[in-house]
């Protein structure tokens, strides 16, 4: 894929801002759509971290294992780009090239939909997909997506998305998925590593 948002964030990534600074600034009109999708995705990976999941029992604490303090300094794509989970307990799984597919269409649908899943409600990001969408033609949203998909591509992990929900933590046993720490019981959220991630 090439193209000058392609091109852009393929030599300028996304880097790490302060979230609220990100929320406003998303606001203003007069950004171009490099700068704009930019401060999306910084939202985007700032949110996936936001909306992981807390153990069974609220009283135990999150599953990530970075502080809360720290999550907008962490939060960036280099987290998304390492093979070190930052999680107490996790599953994991490669993906094929067709889930990775669906994963991405969860994150950053090609349609408005009728509802939101569960976290996906309450990210930001996402209602600033959703809304930028719903302004556009759908080869321009397909446009759009191709640019971000470039940046998604490069991404080692992500949540292991559901239809109804960003995080999925119930434990799996089945062929093809590895619990962390090694040789521990399944728990901790679901993981989708990317494809091309060994590669």
């Amino acid at each position: 894929m090439h193209g000058p948002d392609v091109d852009h964030f393929a030599q300028h990534g996304g880097g790490s801002h302060d979230a609220q600074v990100l929320i406003g600034a998303a606001q203003d009109d007069g950004e171009d759509t490099p700068t704009r999708i930019k401060l999306l995705l910084e939202q985007f990976f700032y949110d996936m971290l936001e909306e992981s999941p807390n153990k069974k029992a609220a009283t135990d604490g999150p599953w990530t294992n970075i502080p809360k303090w720290l999550c907008t300094q962490e939060a960036t794509e280099h987290l998304y780009q390492s093979f070190g989970l930052p999680f107490v307990a996790a599953q994991y799984k490669f993906c094929t090239p067709e889930q990775w597919n669906l994963h991405f269409s969860h994150m950053f649908p090609l349609t408005v939909p009728i509802t939101c899943a569960q976290n996906f409600g309450k990210a930001t990001y996402y209602h600033q997909w959703l809304d930028l969408i719903a302004s556009l033609g759908s080869q321009s949203t397909k446009r759009l997506r191709a640019t971000i998909w470039a940046k998604f591509d490069s991404l080692i992990w992500i949540p292991w998305t559901g239809s109804d929900q960003m995080w999925c933590t119930r434990p799996v046993q089945s062929r093809g998925w590895f619990a962390l720490p090694i040789g521990s019981h399944p728990a901790g959220p679901q993981i989708a590593i990317n494809p091309n991630a060994c590669h």
